[in-house]
C-alpha cells in the first residue's frame, strides 16, 4: 500500500509538472501572436477542451485530499487525542458541552453552538458527536429569534432521539407575537419530552402570563422546572 501510493505520487507529480509545463507553453505562445486573432483555430478548440478537462483534474485532486487528510486526522500517531477509545472522547465532549452551557447561563446564546462545533472540526468527530445523543438533549431558544433557530432546535431534538429535553428559554421580548407561535410549534413538538425548563429574563418581568400558562401546559409532563 505505501509503495503503491509512494509510486502514484511520483507519477503524478510528474505528470502535473509536464502537463503545467505544457499549458505555460500554450500561454506563452498566445502572447507571442501578438494578436488573438492569429491564433489558430484548432488550437483555440484544444484549449476549450483543456479547460473543461482542468475542472475535473481539480475535482479528482479534491478527491485524494479528502482520502489523504481525513486518514491523517484519524492516525494517533499524528492526531494524539484520537488514540482515547471512542466513549470516552464522547464524555469529553459532552462534559465540555455542558460547562459551556452553564458558564453562559446569563449571558446570551453567543457561546451555546458547541455542538456544532465538535461536529464541524472534521469527519471522525462529526460522526461521534451526531451519534451521542446526550450532547443534543440541552435545547437553547431566544424568545426573539429568527426560523434559523427553530430548525437548529428541532435538530437538536432529533439528534437527542428518546432522550429527555433540558429547555432552555433567554430572552427579552415575550410579546413578539409571531416568533411566540413558532416557538409554540417547536415547544408543543417536544414538550412530553421536556425534564426542565430554565428561563432567563433580561427585561421587565412583567411577562406575558398567557405564555407562561402555555409553558405550563405544554410541558405538564416534564419531570421539573427550573426557573
Amino acid at each position: 500500500m505505501i509503495q503503491e501510493l509512494t509510486i502514484a505520487g511520483n507519477l503524478l507529480n510528474s505528470a502535473l509538472d509536464r502537463y503545467i509545463n505544457a499549458c505555460l507553453a500554450i500561454r506563452k505562445h498566445y502572447l507571442k501572436e501578438g494578436s488573438f486573432a492569429a491564433v489558430a483555430p484548432e488550437l483555440s478548440s484544444r484549449v476549450n477542451s483543456e479547460a473543461e478537462l482542468v475542472v475535473t483534474l481539480n475535482l479528482k485532486i479534491h478527491q485524494a485530499k479528502s482520502a489523504i487528510f481525513w486518514a491523517r486526522n484519524c492516525s494517533p500517531s499524528l492526531v494524539p487525542i484520537h488514540s482515547l477509545p471512542r466513549e470516552l472522547l464522547a464524555r469529553i465532549f459532552l462534559f465540555v458541552s455542558r460547562s459551556q452551557h452553564n458558564h453562559t447561563r446569563y449571558s446570551g446564546l453567543s457561546m451555546r453552538n458547541r455542538p456544532e462545533v465538535v461536529s464541524h472540526v472534521c469527519s471522525r468527530w462529526r460522526e461521534l458527536a451526531v451519534n451521542s445523543p446526550s450532547f443534543w438533549s440541552t435545547i437553547c431558544l431566544s424568545v426573539v429569534g429568527s426560523p434559523a433557530k427553530i430548525v437548529r432546535a428541532t435538530a437538536f431534538a432529533e439528534r437527542a432521539r428518546s432522550l429527555p429535553l433540558e429547555l432552555q428559554l433567554h430572552d427579552q421580548d415575550l410579546s413578539t407575537s409571531s416568533v411566540l407561535t413558532d416557538l409554540s410549534g417547536i415547544i408543543s413538538t417536544i414538550s412530553p419530552r421536556i425534564r426542565s425548563l430554565q428561563l432567563v429574563i433580561q427585561d421587565d418581568l412583567q411577562f406575558h402570563h398567557s405564555f407562561l400558562e402555555y409553558l405550563a401546559a405544554a410541558c405538564q409532563h416534564g419531570a421539573g422546572w427550573i426557573l
